[in-house]
């Protein structure tokens, strides 16, 4: 992950430049495909990171409270 952030520290600036001096369809396509690859990057991991966070009684906890409490504040 912190890869991932240098990567975006290092390339954002550069992308947005690239972007502004050639604007084309095909140019946003290509920084949107490299920023959604850093995405992926950055968020693929986070499932397993939180799996292996918690023990397995307190996953049966929070989904217990989380999933509930979750759909009381999305609405």
């Amino acid at each position: 992950m912190t890869v991932t952030v240098a990567a975006a520290l290092v390339l954002g600036w550069p992308l947005f430049k690239f972007l502004v001096g050639s604007p084309s369809v095909l140019t946003l396509t290509l920084v949107q495909v490299i920023l959604g690859i850093r995405l992926a990057f950055y968020f693929g991991p986070l499932p397993a990171l939180f799996a292996e966070m918690f023990p397995t009684n307190a996953d049966s906890r929070a989904e217990l409270f989380g999933r509930p409490l979750s759909s009381l504040t999305a609405t």
